[in-house]
């Protein structure tokens, strides 16, 4: 995952990736400019290039900001529950699934008293497209 601590290398991650999707695009924009039967394919497969420009965009963009978050260093009790959650999920399915009662009694411990911690937060799949 991306270490991003400032908001300017966020801005520049995100300027970067929008620059490099719009030159591809641009060049099925300009093919699409052709006269007659020569264009539909161009105009067909563009759309598709857009979508998957679009989607590709948003993924990498969500794992930027995320990035940006979690290199912020910041502790679970300093974070939206909603980014907390990558980083205590671990714990939360040992307490679902776990047949121990000592792991459940450290992740329940962990759970309650560790919020104080600085967040390590496990965003592997955090965004799926799929």
């Amino acid at each position: 995952m991306l270490k991003i601590r400032t908001l300017e290398e966020l801005q520049e991650n995100l300027d970067k990736d929008m620059a490099w999707r719009l030159k591809k695009i641009s060049t099925f924009r300009m093919a699409s400019k052709l006269e007659g039967q020569k264009k539909k394919p161009f105009i067909c497969a563009g759309i598709a290039l857009l979508y998957a420009h679009w989607e590709g965009f948003i993924k990498r963009s969500s794992e930027c900001y995320l990035g940006y978050v979690a290199g912020r260093g910041l502790r679970y009790s300093e974070l939206k529950s909603c980014f907390a959650v990558f980083g205590l999920k671990g714990q939360l399915e040992t307490l679902l699934e776990g047949r121990k009662s000592k792991s459940n009694v450290a992740a329940f411990d962990f759970i309650s008293s560790g919020l104080n911690e600085v967040a390590k937060l496990q965003m592997s799949a955090a965004i799926n497209t799929g």
